[in-house]
């Protein structure tokens, strides 16, 4: 658990204990006469966390990441179109942990209280962790395991529009990869491809492209065109990255959101000071702007041939 609240943090919390009920979404063996959400108790000591545990149940913990990132018979993986193709930094996998705990614990945050995703004024007791006695203890709001959370997952799999919690999550994860790119990012070479697009911080520092933390949100994730922000009640009017996550089939999604990231490419590198120095924003393997192409998208694999001395069957 880290003790700071950005990726700049350096502390662990240590010595407490982590406790509470999460609320079950499908209970089992639950009397009939019970009038509580049934809860799965959770007791879970701070520190290092496991990264695994072999076959004789020896833990290894997370301060051994680096040993296993070294460790070719676990991975091979390297850094992604780096000039030299050096492994995949610890700093790298560390923060792809860490937004994915963010993530998971921004969006559920916003729908887990206050009967939301309704306005505020609801009888729930909200989700929220605090200090007591030297522990962390949970509190998991009502609607946590019943119809406002599957609700909120319904609509993440593509209908109109996108449940608050995306728009939450996405804009503290901009925020995060902003410190994350100033504190980190920019003093190892190859991280960052334009320099240029990173804004200096979070709270109104512009890049050199002239763009703050708040204009890249409002164009990635969206706006605020109704309500205030956190009241549980606000309406966005989506962004570059969550226009195309409300298309109803996937490959439409897969296409509409290649295509916004290849014009919003495009837009960034024409407003660069040095254009011809600028790194085309590049799909990954497989993908293309183009919902025609069908030279890389979907290809299936290659079906290989008996090999000698087998009969085919």
């Amino acid at each position: 658990m880290v003790g700071l609240l950005d990726s700049t943090g350096t502390r662990c919390l240590r010595g407490a204990m982590v406790t509470g009920g999460v609320p079950m979404v499908l209970p089992q063996n639950v009397p009939a006469n019970a009038t509580q959400t049934p809860a799965v108790p959770i007791s879970v000591a701070t520190g290092p966390k496991v990264l695994d545990v072999d076959a004789n149940n020896v833990e290894t913990l997370y301060p051994k990441l680096q040993s296993w990132l070294d460790d070719k018979t676990r991975t091979t993986g390297t850094l992604w179109k780096s000039p030299k193709p050096i492994p995949v930094p610890i700093q790298l996998v560390r923060i792809g942990i860490y937004l994915h705990v963010l993530q998971d614990t921004s969006s559920h945050s916003t729908y887990c209280g206050d009967d939301a995703p309704t306005p505020p004024g609801g009888g729930d007791p909200g989700t929220y962790m605090y200090m007591s006695g030297g522990n962390v203890l949970l509190s998991f709001g009502n609607s946590c395991a019943t119809g406002p959370h599957l609700a909120g997952h319904i609509q993440e799999t593509a209908s109109t529009p996108l449940p608050l919690r995306d728009y939450v999550a996405l804009n503290n994860t901009v925020d995060e990869l902003i410190v994350f790119g100033n504190e980190v990012a920019k003093y190892q070479d190859g991280w960052i491809a334009n320099p240029e697009l990173l804004p200096p911080d979070v709270v109104g520092g512009r890049s050199a492209q002239g763009t703050n933390a708040t204009d890249l949100k409002t164009i990635l994730v969206g706006k605020i065109v109704q309500g205030t922000a956190y009241s549980r009640a606000e309406v966005y009017q989506s962004g570059v990255v969550t226009t195309p996550l409300q298309q109803t089939r996937s490959l439409d999604r897969l296409h509409a959101m290649n295509a916004a990231l290849a014009e919003y490419g495009d837009a960034v590198r024409k407003r660069s000071a040095n254009p011809a120095r600028f790194v085309p924003f590049e799909h990954m393997p497989g993908n293309s702007a183009n919902p025609e192409d069908t030279s890389v998208c979907w290809k299936p694999l290659p079906i290989n041939p008996p090999s000698s001395g087998s009969s085919g069957k």
